[in-house]
């Protein structure tokens, strides 16, 4: 592989490598951006469409300092896996956190998310997987909260969800299957 180094940018808290790289096929050099990105050690707080502009795909991993992800901080990016550090403080999936995250395919919901608000994962074209921690503390699904995820295909909802918004999975040709913990409060 041969590699040259552009340059490494702190932007928004975010460590960004962007590098050329080069591509047999065409004999020419491609701009690229690493795929794995890092969040700085001292970020609590994910801002408002702090990922938008970066249409590459890549990776993410929350560490346990950030608590606060901002509406919006991954519409349209080219965000394609997401985790979160085991003992995550993250409470909330806000608003439109994910919409139209069109390369998307999997999360794992920390155990401490409350609610995952309204339009959160609309429009995430490829988003097939969707599990919950163990002892999940989830209790609200908002309104359209996965909305056209049309690749969704099957959901198994956690005991502590006490409320499912209008149309949260409206639109998911795909979705064959919706379970619902053992001792769920909301009944099928």
């Amino acid at each position: 592989m041969n590699l040259i180094l552009l340059n490494v940018l702190k932007k928004n808290d975010l460590f960004v490598l962007y590098y050329k790289d080069f591509d047999k096929k065409t004999d020419q050099y491609k701009e690229k951006i690493q795929s794995k990105l890092l969040i700085d050690s001292n970020v609590f707080k994910l801002e408002e469409k702090s990922f938008s502009n970066i249409k590459e795909q890549f990776d993410l991993k929350i560490p346990r300092n950030v608590i606060y992800i901002s509406n919006l901080t991954f519409e349209e990016s080219g965000i394609e896996t997401l985790q979160f550090d085991a003992d995550s403080n993250v409470s909330i999936i806000p608003i439109g956190a994910f919409y139209n995250a069109d390369n998307l395919v999997q999360i794992n919901i920390p155990k401490e998310v409350d609610e995952i608000q309204s339009i959160a994962f609309k429009n995430a074209k490829n988003l097939k997987t969707v599990s919950f921690d163990i002892g999940s503390k989830l209790s609200r699904i908002g309104d359209q909260a996965f909305f056209r995820s049309i690749n969704l295909e099957s959901i198994a909802i956690p005991k502590s969800v006490i409320s499912i918004g209008e149309s949260a999975f409206a639109y998911n040709d795909n979705l064959q299957k919706v379970t619902f913990e053992n001792n769920s409060i909301i009944k099928k």
